[in-house]
């Protein structure tokens, strides 16, 4: 089974609106969900998957435990549902090889793209669970799976 390192992490609002895509996710891959350490507990009862607590703003000691939970997870695709260049390059250091993310016109800081290496589109005027949704529909779609 494929080993998926989701990253999405905070604010609350934006983890519940990332739920309906993790629960897609996790019908065909093994997911871990990096997120900020208040959402841990949020993301293992609701999503159901392993949470990675990370506290970014305690740089360096911090990101160091972080980095060390998030490369021994040995994700083969990371999947960006933030867009920011904190959450991809947490991605691009996992050493996941796929590494998906929005579009250039779906972010706002554009220096992410630069951590993902299949950038996806999606319609902007749909609300961000829909944009989170084909976000997922394209990591299943190249995975060659069906979400159960």
């Amino acid at each position: 089974m494929t080993r998926l390192l989701v990253l999405r992490l905070s604010a609350l609002g934006d983890v519940i609106h990332t739920l309906p895509a993790v629960a897609a996710l996790r019908g065909v891959a093994e997911v871990s969900w990096v997120v900020e350490a208040p959402y841990r507990e949020l993301v293992e009862i609701v999503a159901g998957v392993h949470a990675i607590p990370v506290r970014i703003k305690q740089w360096p000691s911090g990101m160091r435990d972080a980095l060390r939970s998030i490369r021994a997870v040995r994700a083969d695709t990371s999947v960006d549902f933030q867009g920011l260049i904190k959450s991809s390059a947490l991605g691009f250091a996992s050493g996941a090889n796929q590494r998906y993310g929005f579009a250039a016109n779906a972010i706002r800081e554009k220096a992410a793209l630069l951590f993902t290496n299949h950038h996806v589109s999606v319609d902007t005027t749909k609300h961000v669970i829909e944009q989170n949704l084909e976000l997922a529909r394209a990591v299943v779609g190249a995975a060659g799976a069906s979400p159960a």
